[in-house]
């Protein structure tokens, strides 16, 4: 979510060419760790294909939107996004909570159960991820 921001910033880029820059990196950085995950048995497969099949699904209308938005509109979406982003992280680290609760996790007899409001959930997320 940082690198849009400081690819444009930092860098320089117009914040189109960013986005571009920024998903490529991002997904080198995603496959490596998406790597040692599977050597460790950390991923749990029906969710991850949940998120990202929606997610691609929804990526098609967010970069048609994203090339149509003029670029001060785009830098503040993403400023926005960032701050809401924040505002969360923020009251969740007050709270005290390492891990909140939420729709999807993993139940008393250690195993992650993929309920109806968690495909809910990781449905509106992977459409959310994929329009940005």
């Amino acid at each position: 979510m940082l690198a849009i921001p400081l690819l444009v910033a930092v860098v320089g880029l117009a914040p189109h060419d960013a986005v571009a820059v920024s998903l490529v990196t991002v997904g080198i950085i995603a496959a490596i760790g998406a790597v040692r995950g599977l050597r460790l048995g950390l991923v749990e497969w029906r969710a991850a294909a949940v998120f990202a099949v929606t997610g691609m699904a929804a990526a098609p209308i967010g970069a048609r939107i994203g090339a149509a938005l003029p670029e001060p509109l785009l830098m503040a979406a993403f400023a926005a996004l960032m701050v809401y982003v924040a505002q969360r992280m923020w009251r969740s680290a007050r709270r005290g909570a390492e891990c909140p609760a939420g729709a999807c996790a993993i139940q008393r007899d250690g195993r992650f159960h993929l309920t109806r409001r968690c495909v809910a959930v990781l449905c509106g997320a992977g459409v959310a991820v994929g329009l940005m």
